[in-house]
């Protein structure tokens, strides 16, 4: 037992030392929570970081897919044009 919680167990009354002890313990608790929450918070920060770039990867992705169904939209189109001309004749 430390000579502060001696010295106050001593010559403070019980319920005063119980307050102290209490604020004491509560704010070693704050801080552990602290410690532990910034901590989440940095792994949560991580775990979004790698979510943003996997989505902008397949935002990337799917315009390419877009640009590319695109072209081969216009090149069913022309080959039925094609045939329909070929057709009529």
């Amino acid at each position: 037992m430390s000579r502060a919680i001696k010295f106050v167990s001593t010559f403070w009354s019980p319920c005063i030392f119980n307050i102290y002890f209490f604020r004491q313990t509560t704010l070693v608790i704050s801080i552990i929570c602290i410690l532990c929450c910034s901590e989440d918070l940095a792994q949560i920060r991580q775990e979004i970081r790698q979510v943003s770039e996997q989505y902008s990867i397949k935002c990337l992705e799917c315009a390419e897919l877009s640009e590319r169904l695109e072209v081969q939209s216009k090149a069913v189109q022309d080959g039925r044009r094609q045939i329909h001309d070929l057709l009529v004749r």
